[in-house]
């Protein structure tokens, strides 16, 4: 059973090893452990490298608490820039609920966010929805105030079905309101061009006559379908005026009649090159079976005839879609459930601009008797593709899995990146060296935050760093260290055995001589999972005695992270995340005292010990103590300032 103490601030909790928060190496944090759930995550990529991470969240533990919208920036070495858990982006959230909220990039690399805001007027009675936008730059300024511009909708109207698309550079935002102020469940859709300040291009807002609305681009504007009356709709709008082409909306499918997706898009699509759109959507007839349907509008107001791309087979999920334009092709993610019920199965299948399949046969990326979910789909380096899904076995395990193929089908790699008791939301961006992935992780039933995974081009996880060395022989790493990386490389990922002479080095390329001096050295992210500190060596520092008389130096031992590793008695070394190796018993002295920008260290289970002001004055956030752990000596976190929560073990009295 786990427990929870918060005291003065400090949050207290005691769990078993089995359960700690981000045990495995590959996993870094986008937020801290919190008591309130993040949700609905959703990440675009920026100029620079970095990947704008947000989410919702409530503000208190109570569902009565407001939701509000937060941000974090990730950069290629998957570090927060945006402090442990990010920035809140609105102003706030009246009332608690799923706040609908999109994200989309401009021409040049900002974020636009649209959220769907209730604030508080005590001038009126009510409270009322109303769509807010927000600009933020790659380094997470929000160029149109923390209030943001609202729509241009009355404020007496409660609005809703928010969204966000860029057709060919211009920023459009799409919302839901009533008919009129007093109309209940008649909405009508509202379209906005977005100037460079956040204000609608339109001398009015574009309303349609319907609900549900998707819009995709066209070379002077955009391709509107929406919903009337239960059925599916399309209209051409010129981009400049706002003014519909075609003289008369065009009907669908008239024999149809649906619903609009919930918490999700009613219809998906991208431009088929031609002036026109290829749609996805699922229709239901008289007797509520549902098909699930491509269609191709054209640019001139015709439309060719439906066709059941899943040949009558209704999918359990709304179904992912990625366009890749050069090749034409269209890749479909979607689940489905075996006959007798037992059973779900996550399918991908490749069709051509034809809407016809290309691959003999859909591949199966999982099956569970709990219904798996699409999530992503990224175009790959390759031409072919790569999914990002959470696979769920039972109610108390979740995986995060990522699986690549080729163009013409064939598997190139799957991989089962990170597994816990409850993920959700997983969302991917692609990056040069590989794919961020990013999901929200609730390891206790108290507990929950997000964090981010890099899976690399060859299906490996792990983020890239900018050294990786394997030290086959102890003493030898000043060897193995390139001359040109040693004071200029950020990031060190070590394996092998390291005794005093590697230790003077690593701590003389992370900025701390063996004088407790400051170097040149840069690294601020290390990874030593696969290393293993042994005896031997020369010393690798001295250190006054208790007196402070004499010097005492100091030497390795097995399985022991070194005394004063990375402290230099006053200012500390500019590390902000480190990895210990999973070999690790012991913590020596002062191991990573004086460090105020280190704020992430993961501890193997393996820990017994940990010594006397291990990691006073740093700047952790959070910790985790393994369970096996028996003795941590005095001013172990002393001055620790930032510090709000503390996972011990649950025998720790």
């Amino acid at each position: 059973m786990r427990k929870l103490l918060t005291l003065g601030g400090l949050l207290l909790a005691t769990l078993s090893a089995s359960a700690q928060w981000n045990s495995d190496s590959t996993v870094f944090r986008v937020t801290d452990l919190q008591s309130t759930r993040p949700e609905n995550v959703k990440t675009l990529q920026l100029a620079g490298g970095k990947t704008l991470v947000t989410w919702s969240q409530q503000t208190g533990s109570d569902y009565s608490s407001p939701r509000n919208l937060f941000m974090q920036l990730i950069d290629k070495d998957g570090m927060r820039q945006l402090g442990n858990n990010g920035k809140q982006v609105n102003k706030y959230d009246l009332y608690s609920y799923s706040t609908p909220y999109n994200i989309v990039t401009d021409s040049v690399g900002n974020a636009i966010i649209a959220y769907l805001d209730c604030r508080t007027d005590t001038s009126k009675t009510g409270a009322f929805y109303r769509p807010y936008f927000y600009k933020v730059d790659p380094t997470g300024q929000q160029l149109w105030g923390k209030d943001g511009v609202a729509a241009d909708v009355a404020d007496s109207l409660r609005c809703g079905d928010l969204d966000l698309v860029n057709c060919n550079g211009d920023i459009y935002a799409l919302f839901s309101r009533p008919r009129t102020a007093t109309s209940v469940y008649d909405d009508v859709s509202v379209v906005e061009k977005l100037n460079a300040d956040g204000t609608d291009a339109f001398s009015e807002p574009i309303v349609i006559d319907g609900s549900g609305t998707n819009i995709f681009p066209t070379p002077d504007g955009f391709i509107a379908v929406y919903l009337s009356n239960e059925h599916p709709y399309a209209q051409r709008y010129n981009g400049t005026t706002g003014q519909p082409v075609w003289q008369t909306p065009l009907a669908l499918n008239p024999s149809c009649s649906m619903n609009a997706a919930w918490n999700d898009k009613t219809f998906l699509g991208y431009p088929d090159g031609n002036g026109g759109v290829i749609i996805q959507y699922e229709p239901s007839d008289e007797n509520y079976n549902t098909s699930n349907v491509f269609q191709k509008i054209n640019g001139d107001g015709t439309a060719d005839t439906p066709v059941d791309y899943l040949d009558g087979y209704s999918s359990d999920a709304s179904t992912k879609l990625l366009f890749d334009p050069e090749a034409k092709a269209i890749y479909a993610m979607y689940s489905q459930r075996a006959s007798d019920w037992t059973s779900t199965s996550l399918k991908l299948q490749k069709y051509g601009y034809d809407l016809k399949a290309q691959w003999s046969e859909a591949k199966t990326l999982g099956k569970a008797s709990i219904a798996p979910t699409a999530y992503a789909l990224l175009k790959a380096t390759d031409g072919g593709v790569v999914a990002a899904y959470g696979l769920q076995p039972t109610y108390d395990t979740t995986f995060v899995c990522l699986a690549h193929y080729s163009a013409e089908g064939d598997s190139l790699w799957t991989s089962t990146a990170h597994g816990s008791s409850s993920i959700a939301y997983v969302n991917a961006e692609n990056d040069p060296s590989g794919i961020y992935t990013f999901f929200t992780e609730a390891p206790t039933s108290s507990s929950a935050g997000v964090a981010g995974l890099m899976v690399n081009t060859d299906g490996t996880v792990g983020l890239p760093y900018d050294l990786d060395i394997h030290v086959s022989e102890a003493g030898t790493l000043a060897t193995l260290v390139p001359a040109d990386k040693k004071y200029s490389a950020a990031s060190l990922k070590l394996s092998g055995n390291l005794n005093g002479d590697d230790v003077s080095v690593l701590r003389d390329m992370c900025g701390v001589s063996s004088t407790q001096e400051e170097t040149d050295g840069k690294v601020t992210r290390l990874n030593l999972a696969d290393a293993r500190f042994v005896s031997g060596g020369s010393s690798y520092a001295s250190v006054p005695d208790e007196y402070g008389w004499d010097q005492v130096a100091l030497y390795t031992n097995d399985d022991e992270v070194p005394a004063y590793l990375f402290s230099t008695g006053k200012q500390g070394c500019a590390m902000t995340t480190v990895i210990l190796p999973r070999t690790t018993k012991s913590i020596g002295a002062y191991a990573m005292a004086s460090n105020a920008s280190l704020t992430q260290i993961t501890i193997p289970d393996s820990v017994t010990t940990i010594d006397d002001n291990a990691f006073a004055g740093s700047g952790l956030t959070s910790v985790v103590v393994p369970e096996a752990v028996s003795y941590m000596g005095k001013y172990t976190f002393w001055g620790c300032a930032y510090m709000t929560s503390a996972v011990l073990p649950e025998s720790t009295t």
